[in-house]
């Protein structure tokens, strides 16, 4: 299929973005995502190229329906990216057999089967990227009413206080998160799904709230028109959370999601955007109460998932 696979020990590869979330329409371009397992030499030597790519997109232009976006991470890197939480690790891991394009997928199984223990009440690739995407189209008025709070706040602390130092002074606000620790690094505060360490400047976290408010109201005379709005990225904030939705309350999920067909219609723009913003809020909040009440760890086991590594590197490569 591309010459680039010919020199590599492919164990998978699927379609990615739109086509692997169902969502795809006829200007989506072609997207795949790939796993290679090592030779002997490359492990005995560390010399494990992290990719393989390639990508006929050029830059500073539109993605089109002609363009084809490859990508194929070596075991080692996918194994990291997962540990990580990142998306990209997640969304490879939940794409069905009937998707399989080329590879060993025998050998794939021996990771996907286990797919359960790369949950945790911190999967940064799906909550995270969901608030954020949720974050830019909020235009409640209690999330103008957070901000304008948080900017009297912050207009009476000093430009250059890092701010762990005053992080206990700030109120638990809705929209709010703040996460304590015994140092500045560990020390956190999440604004409308924005992520702030304890090392941070106020005068930063002052421009974003400015940034951030000033926003709002642009994007509130806009969302009335139903203009201006970024509907991939709505769709994307949707998906994500039924994605964690599922993992909550069902124990796993497959792709394409049960819901795609609603999420190719946001995407396409064809719903009232007041209308669909208060559903996002009551699944984000949805979400967020189920998260409270999840036993799933807070933190992937590593050493668990080192050794199904090393299991099936002594098993295909060594």
């Amino acid at each position: 299929m591309f010459k680039i696979l010919e020199s590599i020990r492919l164990i998978m590869l699927v379609p990615g973005g739109s086509y692997l979330y169902g969502t795809n329409t006829i200007n989506s371009d072609q997207d795949y995502k790939g796993i290679y397992l090592p030779t002997r030499k490359q492990v005995l030597l560390h010399d494990v190229p992290k990719t393989f790519s390639y990508n006929t997109k050029k830059d500073g232009t539109k993605n089109s329906s002609e363009d084809v976006e490859l990508i194929v991470f070596s075991l080692y890197y996918y194994i990291e990216l997962l540990l990580q939480g990142e998306m990209a690790a997640l969304d490879i891991l939940h794409a069905p057999r009937t998707y399989n394009i080329e590879g060993e997928w025998d050998i794939w199984e021996n990771i996907r089967k286990y797919r359960s223990k790369a949950y945790t009440k911190n999967v940064k690739g799906w909550l995270q990227y969901a608030q954020k995407q949720a974050a830019k189209y909020g235009i409640k008025g209690s999330r103008i009413n957070i901000l304008e709070t948080l900017i009297e706040l912050f207009s009476n602390i000093g430009d250059t206080i890092r701010l762990g130092d005053i992080l206990d002074t700030i109120p638990d606000l809705e929209f709010t998160k703040k996460v304590e620790g015994n140092t500045n690094l560990e020390r956190k505060l999440f604004i409308d799904g924005r992520e702030f360490i304890g090392t941070t400047p106020i005068k930063y976290i002052k421009e974003f709230l400015y940034k951030h408010r000033q926003d709002f109201g642009i994007r509130a005379e806009l969302a009335a028109k139903n203009l201006g709005i970024d509907w991939k990225a709505i769709s994307h904030a949707f998906r994500a959370y039924y994605q964690f939705k599922h993992i909550l309350l069902d124990g796993d999920y497959e792709y394409p999601l049960e819901e795609a067909n609603y999420l190719k219609q946001i995407k396409s723009g064809e719903l009232d955007f007041n209308i669909v913003l208060p559903e996002l809020e009551t699944l984000a909040n949805e979400v967020d109460v189920l998260v409270d009440k999840s036993e799933l760890p807070k933190t992937i086991d590593k050493e668990f998932w080192n050794e199904v590594v090393l299991d099936i590197i002594e098993g295909y490569v060594l």
